[in-house]
């Protein structure tokens, strides 16, 4: 695993174009400078721990040496009310940026992916070793997701604090991501981003020149909630497990597809959940099963019979 830094690493949102300072982050990089440009550089979109979970203010965090990069995907961002972006689609379907950082707006968009991205613009700019964050409005009807919570990236573990994620690999490897108590979030090649979710978890998935593939889960209470998952849209499979503790409800895009079927049983002795939705015209099913011996909730995606 890459070395970890002692240095706190701090993420600012800033007041620009009339919007409010809602917090600061402190945070604690978890790799080595050069290997942390790999997760944080991929975009993260956050809402304020300070705001309500509802709220559609949003913001937006990106890494100065990821973006100087032309060798690396960004992720997606969601509409701003006056603006829908389009990006510039260049290599092998790979998501680029779309003008420098430098203080001044910069597109994103749509490459040949068949999805509608419907993005931001970004408002952002370095001041040394600071990332300043421009809270956006998030579009909730994007690709049929509920608005997205914050995030947290750091050493330590945050339960009172939600994580998104989007973690997308450059050269097609399919990405897995678990996240635990012990250990927190997980990517492949023992990348460590550390975070907890009390109540929602969306995380992304890009393989270049194919589709991309989006879940999302929403707890209520005190779920915990732990979410893996792969897919190859060459060979329209998808795989994925969750896990979690106590009483709600889990709903599971991919694309603009919505689940097909939810069904939720609980008993005294055992919560059985299954899901059912259809991929490219194909059937797929998951089912969920805990005892009270088990404290976690596990299952996997395949085609349902």
């Amino acid at each position: 695993m890459p070395a970890m830094q002692d240095e706190p690493t701090q993420f600012r949102m800033v007041e620009q174009a009339g919007l409010k300072i809602v917090k600061t982050f402190d945070m604690t990089s978890v790799v080595s400078e050069r290997a942390s440009s790999t997760i944080i550089g991929h975009k993260r979109v956050a809402e304020s721990p300070t705001l309500p979970i509802s709220s559609s203010t949003h913001v937006v965090m990106v890494d100065e040496t990821e973006l100087a990069k032309e060798d690396r995907s960004l992720a997606f961002k969601r509409t701003y009310p006056e603006l829908i972006c389009e990006s510039v689609a260049r290599g092998s379907g790979a998501q680029r940026i779309a003008s420098a950082l430098s203080g001044e707006q910069f597109r994103f968009a749509r490459d040949e992916i068949n999805v509608p991205w419907r993005c931001a613009a970004v408002s952002a700019h370095i001041q040394q070793s600071a990332v300043n964050l421009t809270a956006l409005k998030a579009d909730a009807d994007f690709l049929g997701l509920l608005p997205i919570s914050p995030v947290v990236i750091g050493a330590e573990w945050k339960p009172d604090i939600e994580i998104v994620n989007s973690f997308f690999r450059p050269g097609g490897d399919l990405g897995f991501l678990s996240l635990d108590s012990s250990r927190g979030l997980v990517g492949e090649d023992s990348h460590l981003v550390v975070g907890s979710v009390v109540a929602r978890f969306v995380g992304t998935k890009m393989v270049l020149g194919q589709r991309i593939g989006v879940i999302s889960f929403e707890a209520v209470g005190e779920r915990f909630i732990t979410a893996g998952y792969e897919f190859d849209s060459r060979q329209n499979m998808v795989t994925g497990s969750v896990s979690f503790k106590g009483a709600g409800w889990i709903e599971w895009n991919l694309l603009a597809n919505r689940p097909h079927a939810i069904q939720y049983i609980e008993s005294a002795t055992e919560v059985i959940t299954t899901i059912a939705m259809e991929w490219n015209g194909r059937p797929l099913a998951c089912r969920i099963a805990s005892s009270e011996s088990s404290s976690v909730l596990s299952g996997a995606w395949s085609p349902s019979k």
